[in-house]
């Protein structure tokens, strides 16, 4: 159920099997743009108070691809890479990195360089 607060600014949510209308376009349409905003500006922050040139995400957010390509074209970076696991599983490797690199004493060896980790199979076992 939205909160009031919600549908006093957007009107009332919509519900299953209704028609998704015009209004529901422009709120997605606006929240999307919103979003890409707020992390451009977190983004922009980030490059000025680092100096880092490469960027990493994680998280749910991070799988936005359409922000991402306007983060990526935006240029405060030289590469931008989201892991693959970006939901909220990446915190369990993420916090597993972290373990490693300080166990080794600030050397990093692991580079992620695919997804593919686990058993493989064949088309016809499938």
């Amino acid at each position: 159920m939205a909160s009031p607060d919600f549908e006093r600014r957007f009107g009332p949510a919509r519900r299953r099997g209704e028609p998704f209308t015009a209004l529901h376009a422009d709120v997605a349409a606006s929240l999307q743009a919103t979003l890409e905003d707020t992390v451009l500006d977190l983004a922009r922050w980030l490059r000025e108070n680092t100096g880092e040139r490469d960027l990493a995400m994680a998280g749910g957010v991070a799988l936005n691809c359409v922000m991402n390509a306007r983060l990526r074209d935006s240029g405060l970076f030289d590469a931008v890479w989201v892991q693959p696991a970006a939901g909220d599983a990446g915190t369990a490797l993420g916090a597993a990195l972290l373990v490693d690199f300080e166990a080794r004493g600030g050397e990093r060896r692991f580079r992620m360089d695919h997804a593919y980790w686990g058993p493989g199979f064949a088309d016809d076992a499938i």
